[in-house]
């Protein structure tokens, strides 16, 4: 199942490294990229950041783990990771 997008503006490479750092520790999915897709326990999301705005999108999820859920997730960990 495909998510709604979850946008974020005005990003500087340094929060998106942040970002990236949160994603990463709180959930095991490294952003190694720019533009990309990574998986893990059967969730899969995809990003892209053109330097200054970033969408990042579940693009696969196991059935029982609701796309509220997931971007719920995405966005308190990128927004924690955007603060620092």
């Amino acid at each position: 199942m495909t998510c709604p997008p979850l946008y974020f503006y005005d990003i500087t490479p340094e929060q998106w490294t942040a970002a990236k750092a949160e994603v990463a520790t709180k959930y095991g999915i490294e952003i190694t990229a720019d533009v990309g897709e990574a998986s893990k326990d059967g969730i899969t999301i995809g990003w892209n950041y053109d330097g200054k705005n970033v969408s990042i999108q579940c693009v696969g999820n196991v059935f029982f783990v609701p796309c509220d859920f997931i971007n719920a997730e995405i966005d308190a960990a990128v927004k924690a990771g955007l603060k620092s």
